[in-house]
C-alpha cells in the first residue's frame, strides 16, 4: 500500500510539471528573468516581478551596489546580487513579447494574438508593443491574403490603419485589397 502511494504521488507530481510545461508563458505566475554574468555560469535566475518604478529598467544596468529579490521558487526569502554579477535583467512583459514575436516568426499566429491580447489588457503601456503588433497585423495580412481570404485581409488592414493611419505603405495596401 505504500509503495501504490508512493507511485501515485510521484505520477502526480510528474503530471503537475508536465501541466506546468504545456502552460503558455503568459498563463505562468509573473517573473522576471535575471542572467548572470560568465563568471557565474551565466545562471538564469527567475525571480518574483522587481519593483521598478513604471516597469522600466535603464538603459544601463548600474555597476555597484546590489539588486535585493527574491526567486520565484523561493518566495518570502530576500536574496542580494551584486549589479556587476548582472549580465541582463528582463521583465515578464517583455518576456511574453519576445515569446510572440517567436511565434509570428514561427507563423503560429493564432498563438501569437492570444500572446498579444493579453499584452494589451495586462501591459498596454509596455513601449514596444505598438509595433510589435503592427508588425503582427502586417503578417496577419500577408497571410489572409495570399489565402485568398480578403475579407480577414481587409479587416487586418483597417485594424492596423485605425492604430496607426500613418504607417508608411498602408493607402497602397488599402487599395490593393479593396
Amino acid at each position: 500500500v505504500i509503495l501504490t502511494l508512493a507511485v501515485a504521488a510521484c505520477a502526480a507530481l510528474l503530471l503537475c510539471k508536465s501541466t506546468a510545461a504545456q502552460q503558455r508563458l503568459f498563463e505562468q505566475e509573473p517573473f522576471d528573468q535575471i542572467t548572470l554574468d560568465r563568471n557565474n555560469d551565466n545562471k538564469v535566475l527567475k525571480v518574483q516581478p522587481l519593483d521598478v518604478p513604471n516597469r522600466q529598467l535603464p538603459e544601463q544596468l548600474p555597476k555597484s551596489g546590489k539588486l535585493r529579490v527574491q526567486l520565484l521558487d523561493n518566495p518570502g526569502t530576500d536574496y542580494d546580487v551584486q549589479w556587476f554579477m548582472i549580465e541582463k535583467v528582463e521583465l515578464f512583459e517583455q518576456l511574453v513579447l519576445d515569446k510572440a514575436q517567436e511565434l509570428i516568426e514561427a507563423a503560429k499566429l493564432e498563438e501569437a494574438y492570444d500572446y498579444f491580447k493579453f499584452l494589451e489588457e495586462k501591459y498596454p503601456q509596455l513601449p514596444a508593443l505598438a509595433g510589435a503588433m503592427e508588425g503582427y497585423l502586417i503578417q496577419e495580412f500577408r497571410v489572409s491574403y495570399a489565402r485568398q481570404r480578403y475579407a480577414d485581409a481587409l479587416s487586418m488592414l483597417r485594424e492596423l490603419y485605425r492604430r496607426n493611419p500613418q504607417r508608411k505603405g498602408l493607402d497602397a495596401a488599402l487599395g490593393m485589397a479593396s
